[in-house]
């Protein structure tokens, strides 16, 4: 008997679309709970949360689990898109925490109010953070064959996880400050043929059609 998964979020992208889409393309059946904040905290004020925080994954309704790599990582087992070989397990993880790494760097720009500091903390977030990981991440696509991936021709959650950034944070402009259009150039070609090849694949054009992503500029 197949595993119950429910995935707990917020409704919108976040660190939970690379979920999402693992449990999608991995054609895994799951539930995609989504709250608003007031309902997230009243949640947490009752306890519901481990460590406070989401996204959180229940399976079998029974076994709770947190963090959102810990999480990307098993429904990526879960649905061949994460590789056997722990060379290229190497590699994925660390893609998936140097793209972490820039979510957690920026986190203080999200709730600072003052627009004028906020802009200069996102121009130095792009100067220090973005601008040169992505570079080396281009290189890294380059050196593997210029198809989009990481690792031979294959998805994998590392690619889910810096398309949903590319996407959602730049490109959708979540991030206030932060030009659209940062990574149209040819400086990062292979970056835009990972970005087209998770947006043209079809289980996620199937799971957009179906799932509204919500979300506000901050």
């Amino acid at each position: 008997m197949q595993s119950q998964y429910k995935l707990t979020y917020f409704n919108g992208a976040g660190r939970a679309d690379p979920i999402r889409l693992a449990f999608a393309i991995g054609n895994i059946p799951f539930e995609d709970e989504r709250l608003n904040y007031g309902q997230f905290i009243e949640r947490k004020e009752n306890g519901c949360f481990r460590f406070g925080k989401l996204p959180q994954l229940s399976i079998d309704n029974n076994k709770i689990f947190t963090q959102a790599i810990a999480i990307v990582r098993f429904v990526g087992k879960l649905a061949g898109l994460y590789p056997t070989n722990i060379i290229d397990q190497l590699r994925i993880d660390e893609i998936l925490d140097v793209i972490h790494e820039i979510v957690y760097n920026s986190t203080a720009s999200y709730y600072e109010e003052d627009i004028n500091k906020k802009k200069l903390m996102r121009e130095k977030l792009v100067e220090e953070n973005i601008l040169p990981i992505f570079k080396i991440l281009n290189n890294l696509l380059k050196e593997n064959g210029s198809n989009g991936s990481f690792i031979g021709d294959q998805i994998t959650i590392a690619e889910l996880w810096v398309y949903t950034f590319v996407q959602f944070h730049i490109k959708d402009g979540l991030m206030q400050f932060i030009d659209p259009n940062l990574f149209n150039t040819n400086e990062f070609e292979e970056i835009n043929k990972l970005v087209n090849k998770i947006h043209n694949h079809p289980k996620v054009n199937e799971y957009y059609n179906k799932n509204v992503v919500l979300f506000k500029p901050e």
